[in-house]
């Protein structure tokens, strides 16, 4: 994750930029004397960055750079867009509407590199851009035109030589559009439509398609594997089967049968160890400035499915689909596009919806794109939701949200979050105390909704850890997180707990409420919305805290296996070991279910019948 050049004439690569935390995004200045990127925050919270620029020298035939920081850490900006004399960056940036709350809308930001103070432009005041990412402000080489995504569609406004909007804005598309990029002659856009790639032409709104066929296919082993189990938590039973062979024909389970020596098949000897299905992450954001290594951290916490519930829905697409087809080493992914939200957001991946026709676009994409759930975010309206939802219903998709009611009079199918925002201007879900009063312990219960409680999140990662002299020494945190991050994630404990004294203290009521839920017969299922906290180990912590809750060792892994697959719409195939499910996996070295913290120990993973050891999963390729 560090900045490369390649001269297009030799093919030979060159190092430009190695700064301590990943990089991403780099843009070069019209002139190819500058490239501006961006350095990832330690605790990466969903792309928070901050802007350098590196002054790129040649000398023999040898590239040097000296890098600068152009300004400090941005929440989630947009790829940098340099003005055609250098002298400006622009970018996509979150404008709050006051310090009173965070949220706001997304409007061009001017960054100057001679000194003089940043200002925010927007061609379309108080009304929201489209996301922040790849969606602009992109300026045009001549420095004339701005091009950028507005209510998902490809807009241009004339611009002065320092970026701020003259003239009137031009629509260029009535489709979805996404990703814009300028022709060297800044006659014409290169976008995708959706799915397709497109050039619409200034002069005439001409809309040319460009021809794009390719093809991927989903790993597929060819071979017959025994795996003996000294004990099976099969994901049903509260009990282990003692002794047993999992034998696995290509990808999927063909039957367990007591051990015998001899089988035919590769052998796994785990005969000291426990298998366990693999396990869901159910809530967490993904960003592509983690880079390769976040699909061999899921695994190695022997996590083989995440659901994320909000993302850059192509950044998330190409995640599941060079996981799915052994590019990159990583789990199952379950997504879903932008945080589908009212006029005010807040994340980068927020959609700020303002009309009917746009929330149509946006579901026709969530269905040519394939998403495995819709999220609704805080400020969509209620009345929009249910529209939501009937259309999701009605192509087979389910949907979250943050809400209970009126959701579930409308058959929302989950919620997140046992607090969390809400629309309605304070928590339905849990007092200020974390206390969650019986009506929404029956709401839960009775409607058969599923909630994600996220208890990581709300205290119990921390929590946790206070009763773990060890709790950051196991090897999978030690190489995948720096001391840097490790400091960081230290000093927002003491910061969060300044600003809410009950954020540790009053965890036990949360537990409570989780307890209470899971008696009641409410479908419970464990998320953290990482990168908030750890990857990979918060998932360890929220089984940890169902079970410091009163929870059973048993009922908190069903929570993360079948549970979690009955929730996604897969439990035909995953979330319990048995013949005919696909081969998901866990080895571990101890007994989770006495203690649960054994879950953490593991020693091989098995992903779609493939074989992974901790050692290669924690190694950089």
């Amino acid at each position: 994750m560090d900045v490369w050049i390649r001269d297009l004439k030799t093919g030979q690569d060159e190092l430009l930029a190695d700064l301590p935390e990943d990089l991403n995004f780099p843009t070069w200045s019209p002139d190819g004397s500058k490239v501006a990127f961006y350095q990832g925050d330690p605790r990466n919270a969903w792309g928070r960055s901050t802007l350098y620029t590196a002054d790129v020298t040649y000398t023999e035939g040898v590239t040097s750079a000296k890098t600068t920081k152009v300004h400090e850490a941005l929440f989630v900006p947009s790829q940098a867009s340099w003005s055609a004399d250098g002298r400006t960056i622009a970018v996509a940036a979150l404008h709050p509407y006051s310090s009173r709350y965070r949220e706001g809308v997304s409007e061009v930001l001017l960054i100057s590199l001679d000194g003089k103070n940043d200002r925010y432009a927007s061609p379309a005041p108080a009304h929201s851009l489209g996301t922040r990412g790849k969606n602009g402000p992109v300026w045009s080489p001549d420095g004339t035109k701005m091009a950028y995504i507005l209510d998902g569609l490809l807009w241009i406004t004339d611009v002065s030589a320092d970026g701020i909007p003259t003239g009137t804005a031009r629509q260029l598309t009535t489709e979805q559009a996404e990703a814009p990029t300028w022709t060297g002659d800044s006659g014409s856009l290169l976008f995708l439509a959706t799915d397709v790639l497109k050039q619409v032409h200034l002069d005439d709104k001409r809309v040319e398609t460009i021809p794009m066929t390719l093809t991927w296919q989903t790993s597929q082993p060819n071979r017959s594997m025994v795996i003996h189990a000294g004990r099976l938590f099969d994901g049903k039973s509260g009990t282990y089967r003692q002794n047993v062979d999992i034998l696995v024909d290509n990808n999927r389970i063909r039957a367990i049968e007591p051990h015998r020596a001899g089988r035919a098949g590769t052998l796994v000897d785990a005969s000291t160890k426990t298998v366990m299905p693999g396990l869901f992450e159910m809530h967490t954001h993904q960003h592509s400035m983690v880079g390769e290594k976040i699909g061999r951290l899921w695994l190695s916490y022997g996590i083989t499915s995440v659901r994320e519930p909000g993302a850059d829905p192509y950044d998330a697409l190409e995640r599941k689909e060079s996981w799915a087809s052994g590019v990159r080493p990583g789990p199952r992914q379950f997504f879903t596009g932008g945080l589908i939200d009212g006029t005010r957001i807040y994340y980068g991946a927020a959609i700020s919806i303002n009309s009917d026709a746009q929330l149509d676009r946006e579901l026709n994409r969530a269905v040519r794109l394939g998403y495995d759930l819709i999220k609704t975010y805080v400020r969509m309206t209620d009345a929009m939701q249910q529209r939501i939802t009937a259309f999701a219903h009605a192509n087979g998709i389910p949907v979250s949200s943050h809400e209970i009611f009126p959701a579930m009079r409308y058959s929302v199918d989950a919620v997140e979050h046992i607090g969390g925002t809400s629309r309605r201007g304070y928590s339905p879900k849990i007092t200020a105390m974390n206390r969650s009063y019986q009506d929404v312990i029956q709401l839960l219960a009775k409607s058969g909704m599923n909630i994600t409680p996220t208890a990581s999140l709300q205290g119990g990662f921390f929590a946790m850890a206070s009763q773990d002299p060890n709790f950051y020494e196991n090897r999978q945190y030690k190489a995948f997180y720096s001391e840097a991050y490790n400091q960081a994630l230290q000093a927002g404990i003491v910061q969060i707990t300044k600003i809410n004294p009950g954020y540790l203290t009053n965890f036990s009521n949360l537990q409570k409420s989780i307890k209470a839920l899971v008696v009641a017969g409410a479908h419970v299922t464990t998320g953290t919305d990482s990168p908030f906290v750890p990857y990979g180990l918060s998932l360890h912590t929220e089984l940890q805290s169902f079970v410091d809750a009163g929870l059973t060792p048993y009922e908190a892994l069903r929570s993360a296996t079948l549970w979690a697959a009955e929730t996604v719409g897969v439990s035909g195939d995953l979330g319990s070991v048995e013949p005919g499910k696909l081969a998901d996996l866990v080895i571990v070295n101890g007994d989770p279910l006495t203690n649960i913290r054994d879950a953490l120990n593991v020693e091989q993973v098995i992903r779609n019948g493939d074989v992974l050891t901790m050692d290669a999963l924690l190694k950089h390729p």
